[in-house]
């Protein structure tokens, strides 16, 4: 298939950044992987590509006990993986991003990249969405802030001229979680559910690429939903349901 033309912009500095996005047509990445996919598969045709990766307030990772975790959009899932908080305090994304792919794919991928990618059934979706996650919005005229389940929720989530350049996620004591994920061969998952579980508390997300994102908080809703999709999605991945319910059960 022949590639239609696009022009490649790599700056240096958000002025330069936003002056590029004022152009029509153009189209952001971080680590590219799925943007290019889509460019050859004859299914996206910008007509400006621009790489944010050299833009060094966008490269930051920052972690405050009393408050939570800011992951900068350019910061890769090996960085994400390799940090030792991560592992330690937030398990369930420290095994997600370790599922994402290969090790040469996860060099170059980001989170928010992941977020960004367009698909609700996106690997870290599942998991961010128990965290009470928030995305930083930045624009030529300033930043604003925006919950992940209200920026999934939007059908025009990000205004022309605007990125995301972060996502905050809070630290949460977590007593026991895990995430599970439907994928067939290479394709992208197009089921996940995860599952955080509190002293007192519960919250479990399901995100199915047809249906939409759920956020259940009891046993008893997750039973209710269980009957009332189960005809609806694949019994593979009512499988996974069922196993979750076992788990906390």
């Amino acid at each position: 298939m022949m590639l239609k033309p696009f022009d490649y912009y790599s700056p240096r500095t958000l002025d330069d950044l936003f002056d590029i996005l004022d152009e029509e047509n153009v189209v952001v990445f971080t680590g590219g992987t799925e943007l290019f996919t889509r460019i050859r598969k004859g299914l996206s045709h910008p007509k400006i590509v621009v790489d944010l990766k050299r833009i060094d307030e966008l490269w930051f990772f920052s972690f405050d006990r009393g408050k939570g975790l800011t992951i900068g959009a350019t910061l890769t899932l090996s960085e994400v993986i390799e940090s030792p908080v991560v592992k330690k305090l937030y398990p369930i994304l420290f095994k997600c991003c370790l599922a994402i792919g290969t090790p040469e794919l996860r060099n170059k991928a980001t989170v928010v990249g992941n977020i960004c990618s367009g698909f609700l059934t996106a690997d870290t979706i599942p998991v961010l969405l128990l965290y009470n996650c928030s995305l930083e919005i930045l624009g030529r005229c300033g930043r604003r802030s925006i919950s992940l389940s209200d920026f999934l929720s939007l059908s025009e989530r990000l205004k022309k001229g605007e990125i995301v350049a972060s996502i905050f996620i809070p630290c949460l004591e977590v007593a026991k979680g895990n995430y599970y994920r439907f994928k067939e061969g290479l394709k992208r998952p197009s089921f996940g559910v995860a599952y955080v579980k509190f002293d007192n508390s519960l919250k479990i997300s399901i995100c199915d690429e047809f249906l939409g994102f759920w956020l259940l908080r009891s046993l008893e809703e997750l039973g209710l939903f269980l009957k009332k999709y189960s005809a609806k999605i694949d019994e593979r991945k009512v499988l996974l349901l069922e196993r979750v319910l076992k788990e906390l059960s």
